[in-house]
């Protein structure tokens, strides 16, 4: 697991990224690194640049000094200078075959970030799953809320639920929404399908299908402490169009999962397990 922050990452959202990292890394025995990209003018030395320690990447390494300690996830930590912080991401991500890639939430569906404008070219260009999360305070989690679009939920969403929820105590609840004039078969299969997913998870799992034009989005925010939806990669016009995500981007307690493009080694393994 990767997790890259900038200079505008604040600590508390840092620390939100990199607990939900081991969670997740934790549930399949792997590892995190975190990693702290500087981005400097064009006309900067990239070289002279990389050997200059700033205040906050003083700071920055003084907080992973003590969160490395963890013993049971191994966490490793650097910074990263360069002329453009959203290629440096991708490109490392690239290069050290991240399984997925954990960055904060952006504060918009269309264009503010932490980052500027990095995170949405990020989620479209990088090749493993984009995992965005919202600041969340994981000691008063009670309910994490996987939603799903009228179609079976990503095995990355549950696995992230599941990790999240068996370390913090929370219980898992899953929302399914159905049209209107869903007919009684089509409903009958998808409370199977509900039951089973409550068999592939260890905290205890409540499920709530959706019934016409009501959101499941709103509804799992109005009851959930946590809630794990899926983005879309794309066009700003294909985002216009289809991305519910877009209803919850910006708000506190939320994570949204761009699903890779090529499956990689963390989501089959996901899939294998929970599918």
């Amino acid at each position: 697991m990767l997790v890259a922050v900038t200079e505008a990452t604040e600590p508390e959202a840092e620390h939100s990224l990199i607990e939900l990292a081991t969670d997740v890394a934790r549930s399949r025995d792997g590892s995190v690194r975190v990693i702290r990209f500087d981005e400097v003018p064009d006309q900067a030395p990239l070289e002279r640049s990389a050997e200059l320690l700033t205040e906050g990447d003083e700071a920055f390494e003084a907080r992973l000094t003590d969160r490395a300690t963890d013993v049971e996830v191994p966490i490793e930590y650097g910074e990263i200078v360069s002329h453009d912080s959203k290629h440096a991401i991708v490109n490392y991500a690239e290069e050290m075959a991240a399984d997925a890639l954990v960055i904060e939430q952006h504060a918009d569906g269309l264009s503010a970030s932490i980052m500027g404008n990095v995170s949405r070219w990020v989620e479209d260009h990088a090749l493993c799953d984009v995992i965005e999360v919202a600041d969340y305070d994981r000691e008063v989690l009670r309910t994490v809320a996987v939603v799903t679009d009228n179609q079976p939920f990503d095995p990355a969403k549950v696995a992230i639920a599941d990790a999240i929820a068996t370390r913090t105590g929370a219980a898992i609840e899953f929302y399914y929404p159905l049209p209107a004039g869903t007919p009684e078969s089509q409903r009958n299969t998808v409370d199977d399908y509900l039951s089973e997913l409550r068999e592939l998870t260890d905290p205890p799992v409540r499920t709530t299908v959706v019934d016409g034009s009501d959101s499941a989005i709103e509804s799992a925010s109005a009851n959930a402490d946590l809630v794990i939806v899926s983005g879309s990669r794309g066009s700003l016009r294909e985002r216009l169009l289809g991305a519910s995500a877009d209803d919850l981007i910006g708000r506190r307690n939320s994570v949204v999962v761009y699903g890779a493009e090529r499956p990689g080694r963390f989501r089959r393994a996901l899939e294998s397990r929970l599918f």
